[in-house]
């Protein structure tokens, strides 16, 4: 039997690994205060995906970074889990103040999906691979909650029994973990939008949070490679700011409309250039071979 093509909406197939990002530094994102949270002055997408696309360069220059004194490396390493945290935190966001207009796509998603699990649960329940009673608890596809609970019903009486079920009918385990992440994605949005003005207070305070900690940690990289590379010149080329051009495009109503770059990246004149880099005063040593990468950089 063939599997029917489903859409895979990107957002919901992201949901999972963008969630368990956020989930993972929650600590990190309440652990921040209030008055050290960045105002949002670019757009966010764009500095996700500029931060994303420049780690891989920015990898190149990790045993360099590593060798800076007080450089923070495990919040170096966390450079991709902060941008999908950031991503998510985003995507709640704009969920609970602007409801996405795919929302009755993906119902209509859930509602085919649903009828296709139907018909080979009943089929498989016939044949007594799967429980009789497994299916009691449908409500019907009416209504993206509804929808939700019954893909999340189908989807747990086929997984308990695909053991019995695999290769006799025709869906797929993929199909399986895509429904399982669409239960999700119906469940949060719908949820999200019934919150109401409390819902976006939440969502707003912790995209603030983990923009803050994508930025401020980025940041920290950009200055200590402008100190590693300055003789090559080409740290901007590795790791270019999030705040450029590209990334100019129109602020969100929500967003505050200051200076493009962050308090942060402003460095201090005292101390060594290293100190300067780094924003660092107080004196500290600066090895060589920090100092002076042996390996030059290739894009």
């Amino acid at each position: 039997m063939n599997s029917i093509a489903f859409s895979h909406t990107s957002a919901v197939q992201e949901e999972a690994s963008q969630e368990d990002a956020y989930r993972s530094i929650l600590l990190e994102l309440e652990a921040l205060s209030p008055e050290r949270l960045q105002p949002i002055t670019t757009d966010i997408s764009s500095a996700v995906a500029t931060a994303l696309g420049a780690l891989p360069r920015l990898l190149t220059q990790r045993e360099a970074l590593a060798k800076l004194p007080d450089f923070d490396l495990a919040r170096f390493d966390k450079i991709e889990v902060y941008a999908r945290a950031l991503n998510y935190a985003h995507r709640l966001f704009m969920i609970a103040s602007q409801p996405p207009d795919d929302l009755k796509a993906m119902q209509e998603e859930g509602a085919q999906l649903r009828e296709v699990l139907f018909k080979d649960a009943s089929a498989a329940i016939a044949r007594g691979l799967i429980p009789k009673d497994a299916l009691d608890d449908l409500k019907g596809a009416n209504g993206y909650k509804n929808t939700a609970v019954d893909l999340q019903i189908l989807v747990g009486a086929l997984q308990e029994n695909w053991a019995k079920v695999k290769g006799r009918c025709g869906t797929t385990e993929e199909e399986l973990a895509y429904a399982d992440k669409l239960v999700i994605h119906l469940l949060r949005t719908v949820g999200t939008r019934e919150i109401g003005p409390e819902g976006v207070a939440q969502t707003t305070d912790a995209r603030l949070r983990a923009y803050t900690l994508l930025v401020n940690t980025y940041d920290d990289a950009r200055r200590a490679l402008s100190y590693l590379r300055r003789q090559a010149g080409d740290a901007e080329r590795i790791a270019p700011t999030l705040f450029g051009p590209r990334n100019s495009k129109k602020k969100e109503s929500s967003e505050v409309d200051v200076a493009t770059e962050p308090a942060t990246q402003s460095a201090t004149a005292e101390g060594t250039p290293q100190q300067a880099a780094m924003g660092h005063t107080q004196p500290t040593a600066v090895p060589l071979a920090a100092a002076n990468p042996a390996e030059p950089y290739v894009d």
